[in-house]
Order: C-alpha cells, then structure tokens, then sequence
C-alpha cells in the first residue's frame, strides 16, 4: 500500500491500526527489500502520465511569459 502511494494515516485506516504501526512495518519491510533487490540494468522503464502532464503545463506556462 505505501508503495502505491497510501500514507501511514491512511494505510493505519484501513487496517485498522495505529499509524505508528503502518510505520513500523513499512520501515520493517523496507530494510528487508535490500535482500531481494535486483541489480540488472534496466532495459524499460514506466513513466507516470502525471509527470508528463506536469512537465507540458510548465513549458506551456514558461511560453506564456516570453
């Protein structure tokens, strides 16, 4: 969950736990995720629409004020 972007608050919400709790698992499993990771180059990658939008509306914006 705190990977697709949920905060402790929220993640605590729906589990129905304290956010220190979400916190303690996130910071438990995350120092875990060194064990797994993988080292290959990377040959594709994802990028998010959000980014893309974000990046046009700012040269749009820069455009304007020239």
């Amino acid at each position: 969950m705190y990977l697709e972007g949920l905060g402790f608050h929220s993640i605590a919400r729906l589990l129905n736990v304290s956010h220190v709790t979400a916190m303690n698992w996130v910071k438990k499993y995350g120092s875990e995720l060194k064990k797994i990771r993988n080292f290959k180059p990377v040959q594709i990658m994802e990028l998010d629409e959000l980014h893309t939008y974000v990046v046009s509306k700012k040269l749009q914006m820069d455009m304007d004020c020239c």
